[in-house]
């Protein structure tokens, strides 16, 4: 992701470093590390948002198991003279 003000990969801010080094208490080296991602825009494919195959995949793994609508009661509809 890109700081749109600035267009670089981060803000004007202090670092999570820096921060963590300010801390008054322990920081865990696991917040340290750094991730193994290239900083910068990610271009996703279009497809991703029109897909059969893909949004079969998004309710089999995700939706599945994020919406758990089960057992609540359906909205009624509104009749408001139109069809």
């Amino acid at each position: 992701m890109t700081e749109t003000l600035t267009g670089t990969g981060r803000s004007a801010g202090i670092s999570y470093d820096e921060l963590f080094d300010n801390d008054t208490h322990p920081v865990s080296e696991v917040l340290r590390r750094v991730g193994e991602h290239t900083p910068g825009n990610t271009r996703v494919p279009a497809r991703v948002y029109y897909a059969q195959d893909v949004h079969d995949l998004e309710v089999e793994r995700l939706w599945s198991r994020v919406w758990h609508l089960d057992g609540l009661p359906r909205p009624e509809r509104i009749d408001d003279g139109k069809e």
